[in-house]
Formats: C-alpha cells, sequence, structure tokens
C-alpha cells in the first residue's frame, strides 16, 4: 500500500482563460479527497495580468505564502515569468530564487504567448540556471506550436544543470512517445503523471522504456476533481516498488523532502 503521495503539477490562483479556480483551503480539500499528502505549486495559467509584472509578482508571492503557511502540505513550489514581460522577468527570476526561495519556475507557453525555445526563454533560463538546483516545470502538448516536446529537447540540451519537468506528458499516445524520446534524449527531463491518456497502460510502457526513477506524480489540480492519474499508477502492471518510486520517492529525492 502506498503510504505517500507527493504531486509535482498542482496549481493555485484562478484563470481567467479557462474560468477554473482554488484558493489554498480549497487545494487542501481536493488533496485530501485524493489522498495526497502533499504539493509541489505553481500559479495557475492563463491568469489575468492588466498590471503586467505587478500581477506576476502577486501569483508568486501567493504561492510563497502557501508554502510558508502549510510547509506540511507544500514543501516548496514553482514561482513564473511572462516572457512577454522582457528584461522584468528577468529581475523576477531572481527574486523567486532569492527572496521568496522558491525552488524553480513553471511555464505553460501556450498561455504565454511564446514558444518554448524563444530567445527571451533562452535569457530567463540562463538567469535560472545561475541557482543551482533549479527546477523548472514545462508543460508540452504534440499538438502545439509553441510547446511541443521537441522544443523541450532543445532547452533542456542548451541548460543541462536544470532539471526540467515536462508537463502532462502523455495526453495521447504520440505525445508519449515524442516525450519518452526526449527524456531518453536528455537525461534532465523527467515526466509527470498529469493528464496521461488511459488505453493501454501507457505507466508500464513508460516505467519499460525508460524506467522508474524519472517518472513522478502529477494531478494538474484543480483541473479535477479526482485525479484519474493517480488510478492509472495504482492499477498499472508495474511493481509495487515502482508505483511507490513514481508516488513519492523519486519526488522526495528531487526536491529534498525527508520521507521515513
Amino acid at each position: 500500500m502506498v503510504r505517500h503521495i507527493i504531486d509535482v503539477h498542482a496549481h493555485l490562483g484562478v484563470s481567467e482563460t479557462l474560468q477554473v479556480g482554488v484558493n489554498v483551503d480549497g487545494l487542501l480539500r481536493l488533496m485530501d479527497a485524493n489522498a495526497i499528502e502533499m504539493a509541489i505549486l505553481s500559479p495557475i495559467p492563463g491568469y489575468a495580468d492588466p498590471d503586467g509584472i505587478r500581477d506576476t509578482m502577486a501569483q508568486n508571492d501567493a504561492i510563497a505564502a502557501a508554502v510558508r503557511r502549510h510547509p506540511d502540505r507544500f514543501p516548496t513550489g514553482f514561482g513564473t515569468v511572462e516572457p512577454r514581460h522582457g528584461a522584468c522577468a528577468l529581475d523576477e527570476v531572481k527574486r523567486i530564487r532569492e527572496e521568496l526561495e522558491l525552488r524553480g519556475l513553471a511555464f505553460h507557453c501556450d498561455y504565454q504567448g511564446v514558444p518554448i525555445d524563444h530567445p527571451i526563454m533562452y535569457q530567463i533560463l540562463e538567469r535560472a540556471a545561475a541557482y543551482p538546483g533549479t527546477v523548472v516545470l514545462m508543460h508540452t502538448a504534440q499538438h502545439s506550436v509553441l510547446e511541443p516536446p521537441f522544443m523541450l529537447a532543445k532547452v533542456a540540451e542548451a541548460f543541462p544543470d536544470i532539471v526540467f519537468i515536462n508537463g502532462h506528458p502523455a495526453m495521447n499516445g504520440t505525445h508519449l512517445a515524442s516525450s519518452l524520446y526526449v527524456s531518453q534524449k536528455c537525461s534532465n527531463v523527467y515526466l509527470d503523471l498529469a493528464v496521461w491518456y488511459t488505453t493501454r497502460d501507457p505507466v508500464r510502457l513508460a516505467v519499460t522504456t525508460l524506467g522508474p526513477d524519472r517518472i513522478l506524480f502529477g494531478s494538474d489540480l484543480p483541473y479535477y476533481r479526482y485525479s484519474f492519474d493517480k488510478l492509472l499508477v495504482e492499477y498499472a502492471e508495474i511493481p509495487a516498488e515502482v508505483k511507490e518510486a513514481i508516488f513519492w520517492k523519486n519526488a522526495a529525492r528531487l526536491f529534498g523532502i525527508g520521507r521515513s
């Protein structure tokens, strides 16, 4: 029986784009409903930003406040920056890592208006790479012109000292095949379990192809009330110890979270 679940893909805030949102107490209720012990928070994509960088700073402040208030449930989090904000985004990377003490950055380029491999993204990632231990949650989508997996491979190769988490990397079979190729090519790219397709045991395929050590549980809360991805792991034809690794041990190792 799985004793712990650490979720590396949970969002906090309100998405004006997708008309979904959650506050801290609501997210804790969703986590409890799914028996998720801990979550690595990130701002919700598509938040309103009429005031530009100040709105982004407020998103990051909210993540840091949740981590400070509930360190037993939110051991750390990701900040975000908007590539469209240019030099202001670079300054915010410094604030995220030094002042807010968050572990890294989260991007969903479909909602941020530039491709993963845009020149400003390289500048942002270069600034982030200056901080040892930086982790970047990078959403991908096979159908997208802004965040296909091959673009993640380009930045992962350019910044080998950053650990990248490929967010929702298996929304269909082709997406998973591309994501597995990226992770085989780039040893600094992990996969999370958010929003995987549900046919023919994709978790077993990923473990068989890549091995278990770079696969992390993710729920994409609050977009869903219950995590079907949790069931995919529970019912996957893989050993119990591999399920433990996916549910929490890999994340505990990556983020330095003590568990027994």
